[in-house]
């Protein structure tokens, strides 16, 4: 668990070095807002708990 924590880290450290750099090639796709409002709110349900 903390493995994948640490890699999902790492992978966003890169992709604000890349944006920074401008390297970051972004991909827009339909998504529908009520899924990706439950998942952030599970993922930082998830967070919270940790603390």
């Amino acid at each position: 668990m903390e493995t994948e924590r640490t890699i999902r880290l790492l992978q966003d450290l890169l992709n604000l070095a890349r944006a920074d750099s401008g390297y970051l090639h972004l991909c827009w796709d339909v998504c529908l807002l009520n899924e990706l409002v439950a998942e952030v709110a599970s993922m930082a349900e998830k967070y919270s708990e940790r603390m």
